[in-house]
């Protein structure tokens, strides 16, 4: 099975499983597709976790975190943020997602990289049909396209309009450099002439990207966070990714009757939405290092502090700010995965 937020890319992956492929080759098939038919959610710029689950039980999550170029201005980044202007060249830092791919690939698959790119090549060139949610995406960030010299060719229809769903679009400038990558390799866009491309763009617009930052870039492999909910395991990205959302979120849910998540009702939502809200204030206290918890810290996946922190939950009630922060006499230490 093949799913993805594009009926192009999802095509994509069901082709190359068709072809022969392993689910790997699919995944990185569908992956490069994304990166026409869905330009707002993926794409070579951005950044890629992959989470592998193998048929003996295994499982490794390949993460492809993308770090902070080697020239970045800090001072000029905090005033971007209190500006509120998290967006342009200067926000920029390394790209990750080919090298994540690849490395996928290169493991775990059985193709070669111009087979698995042979898809999404013919899409930046034959086109692909506009879908009501991308056409939503582009709307949410209007302004932002609009101010970008290039982004607003890229995703509006000539450079200004939104366009209509199932309008036809083609991505010539995508199409040229996923030949390029299909003929070089992922060397081209880290050490080759998209590199020098990239890095001479950033420097004229004031980006911090360099050369040398995609040279030294390599994705890394770590252990999936493991972890029970009721009957079934867990296998979920480790921090930096959001796995231990999930996993605490889990947690908390346990302490609630099965019966009241097993229908589509309100009190069902609420449950889901207090839990997930108390889960991402842990997480952010683990990863800012406020309240009980060292930077990085997993101890709030216990299932003690869980049990303390679903008691917040009351029906009909929407947690206050003030409550979801920790408090000093909440104890985190116990048994975590």
């Amino acid at each position: 099975m093949v799913s993805s937020g594009s009926i192009e890319a999802t095509r994509a992956g069901v082709a190359i499983l068709e072809q022969g492929g392993n689910a790997i080759d699919a995944a990185v098939a569908t992956a490069l597709a994304l990166g026409i038919s869905d330009p707002g959610g993926s794409g070579l710029g951005g950044m890629t976790y992959m989470l592998i689950s193998f048929a003996d039980g295994g499982a490794v999550a390949i993460d492809g975190s993308t770090p902070a170029p080697l020239a970045s201005d800090p001072q000029k980044l905090l005033a971007l943020k209190e500006a509120e202007q998290p967006f342009g060249y200067a926000a920029v830092s390394v790209p990750t997602t080919l090298a994540t791919l690849e490395h996928a690939r290169e493991r775990y698959g059985t193709m070669e990289l111009g087979r698995l790119l042979a898809p999404a090549i013919e899409l930046a060139e034959d086109g692909y049909r506009l879908s009501p949610n991308s056409i939503a995406w582009a709307r949410g960030y209007l302004d932002e396209i609009l101010d970008s010299r290039y982004m607003r060719f890229l995703v509006l229809d000539r450079g200004a309009r939104l366009g209509q769903p199932g309008q036809l679009f083609c991505r010539p400038d995508l199409l040229e450099t996923y030949r390029q990558i299909a003929a070089y390799g992922p060397e081209v866009f880290y050490r080759g002439a998209i590199a020098d491309r990239i890095a001479a763009d950033m420097a004229e617009n004031g980006g911090f990207v360099r050369k040398g930052d995609l040279a030294l870039y390599r994705a890394a492999e770590k252990h999936p966070l493991r972890a029970r909910y009721r009957d079934a395991e867990i296998i979920a990205f480790p921090p930096p990714g959001g796995g231990p959302e999930v996993d605490a979120t889990l947690k908390i849910l346990e302490n609630f009757p099965s019966a009241a998540l097993a229908e589509p009702t309100v009190e069902r939502l609420h449950l889901l939405i207090e839990a997930y809200r108390i889960a991402h204030a842990d997480n952010q206290s683990s990863v800012m290092g406020s309240g009980r918890y060292p930077i990085g810290s997993l101890e709030f996946l216990s299932d003690r502090h869980a049990r303390q922190r679903a008691e917040l939950i009351t029906p009909g009630r929407a947690i206050p700010e003030s409550e979801l922060r920790i408090s000093a006499d909440i104890s985190v230490m116990g048994d975590f995965t």
